[in-house]
């Protein structure tokens, strides 16, 4: 057990080479793989990585379109089906350079990654930008708190599902209670301007199954009678060192989003922050205790 737990790493870093010594028809299939791709010899088409519910509604949209398109998929039972239905897809790893130059990556238009996991999307994307940084890529998030890392890995555009449907459920909801159409698309316009930072953050309660607890979300602090922030103006408190940014501020029961750095709080104002869970714990010490009573509770923790 022990020399598996050992050598477990080294099997999935080198799993390729591996695989090439033990089954010689390995290469010979790979290269077979990379070869049916290179036989479609697309031009101005889209490449899309992964094609599961996501990257089959994007591929009808093309083809209703008249855009040719390339798709990418490790699943061999969904390729070989969809194949078999005649639409566009292989069997190939889209994170590897020889495959998506086979797929055309220096004559496509653009490239969208549907992937479901950051880590892998950004392996994707990382590689296609290296060899075509002007590509044009548009990349599946599952919300807003992974358009961050998804647009610091190169992503021109990213689209956060869950954020996108709260923003088709606002805007029907708008439609349905009278409100114009020409509204509900100037504010759709709006927030997608803005990047959706109306959305950003949301209040978390209980965990549940598949959640990121490291992810950042809103936290609200009610500021008593001793809290240390009291009287102090928000940009004095300087809450963004800590890593935490000010969301809003709720007074006499109006909330004002994105307060001002001159805002001087007051007893029985509540300070909405957003920040990972870390940032929020430091940022409530500090607000309700002040420096020195904060160094004091972490100095009792560590003992």
């Amino acid at each position: 057990m022990l020399l598996s737990m050992l050598f477990a790493p080294l099997l999935v870093q080198y799993n390729g080479a591996i695989a090439r010594l033990l089954a010689p028809g390995y290469r010979n299939r790979r290269q077979q793989a990379l070869e049916d791709v290179r036989q479609q010899d697309l031009r101005e088409h889209v490449i899309i990585c992964g094609y599961g519910r996501v990257g089959q509604s994007i591929a009808r949209v093309l083809e209703d379109e008249g855009v040719p398109y390339l798709a990418l998929d490790l699943d061999p039972t969904r390729v070989r089906q969809a194949q078999a239905a005649g639409e566009t897809i292989f069997y190939g790893d889209a994170s590897r350079r020889d495959m998506l130059e086979a797929a055309g990556i220096g004559h496509a238009r653009a490239i969208v990654i549907t992937y479901g996991n950051v880590q892998e999307s950004a392996r994707v994307l990382a590689v296609a930008k290296e060899l075509r940084p002007q590509i044009p890529s548009v990349v599946r998030a599952h919300d807003d708190s992974q358009m961050a890392a998804l647009e610091g890995a190169g992503a021109d555009e990213v689209v956060p599902e869950v954020t996108e449907g709260a923003l088709m459920l606002a805007s029907q909801t708008l439609l349905q209670i009278g409100f114009p159409l020409s509204t509900v698309l100037r504010r759709v316009r709006r927030f997608r301007q803005e990047r959706y930072s109306l959305f950003r953050g949301n209040f978390w309660g209980g965990s549940a199954p598949g959640e990121d607890q490291t992810s950042p979300r809103l936290y609200s602090i009610a500021l008593g009678e001793t809290a240390y922030a009291l009287g102090r103006r928000l940009g004095d408190l300087e809450l963004e060192k800590r890593g935490v940014q000010v969301a809003a501020v709720r007074r006499f029961g109006i909330r004002g989003r994105e307060p001002s750095p001159e805002t001087r709080l007051r007893r029985g104002d509540v300070l909405v922050l957003f920040g990972s869970p870390e940032s929020l714990t430091e940022a409530e010490r500090f607000v309700l205790h002040g420096e020195q009573e904060e160094k004091d509770v972490k100095g009792v923790e560590a003992v």
